[in-house]
């Protein structure tokens, strides 16, 4: 007689014998075994993956407020370092060498200016010698009245161009000479008058002296221009 197979698990799981049985156990349990590994194993992982949150959370925390105090560091740096910039500004002022080129600088000038002026005199003595020398000249009419005579002495050692104009122009000169020169007029009293050397191209001694009647009224001197104006 053919014998028929089980048709459900309670009737396969019946028809085995105890080997079987034990084995399908042993299977079960080691499944459940897995299982329950793999569970544990993701449990495990989650918790980390959230500590490393966590961590990870505290430690921008921390970056932003090492962050925040370097800031607030760089202030007070930046503070202090204009607060020496204007202590050195205000209490030190000039250094050591600076002073010593500018007091060099004085005494240049200073020197410069003692020239000047010892060629200034030597240039109106040399201008006294001259007229010295010069054979005398018959005097001088007497200015018509209302008017004053004006005599314009220049001198320079170096081409210069000598301009010289009374306000109502009727004593007029524009011309360039190197040497010494005197231009003379009648210009009415009241007038004024605009006398200069000038070559600014040069640097020599210039002078310019302006006599009325006779008598030195105003006079200047420079290296390259020297004027009278009044």
């Amino acid at each position: 007689m053919e014998k028929t197979k089980p048709n459900t698990f309670r009737e396969w799981y019946g028809s085995l014998g105890k080997g079987g049985k034990i084995l399908i156990w042993v299977v079960v349990a080691f499944g459940v075994i897995v299982i329950i590994g793999n569970l544990g194993s993701s449990d495990d992982q989650s918790g980390q993956i959230k500590r490393l949150k966590a961590e990870n959370k505290d430690l921008h925390a921390q970056v932003e407020d090492l962050q925040a105090k370097n800031a607030d560091l760089q202030g007070q740096v930046n503070n202090l370092e204009d607060q020496g910039v204007k202590e050195v500004t205000v209490n030190e002022g000039l250094s050591s060498a600076e002073e010593q080129e500018l007091q060099a600088q004085v005494e240049k000038l200073q020197s410069e200016k003692a020239d000047l002026e010892t060629q200034v005199e030597d240039l109106k003595t040399q201008l006294d010698e001259a007229a010295a020398a010069a054979p005398a000249a018959p005097a001088a009419p007497a200015a018509p009245a209302g008017t004053k005579h004006v005599e314009v002495k220049v001198s320079c050692n170096i081409p210069c161009d000598v301009a010289i104009m009374d306000d109502s122009t009727d004593f007029w000169i524009s011309q360039e000479i190197t040497g010494q020169q005197t231009f003379e007029h009648d210009i009415p009293k009241n007038s004024g008058l605009l006398a200069e050397a000038s070559n600014l191209d040069q640097t020599g001694q210039l002078y310019v002296g302006v006599y009325e009647n006779g008598e030195l009224v105003a006079e200047d001197s420079d290296s390259q221009y020297a004027q009278i104006m009044y």
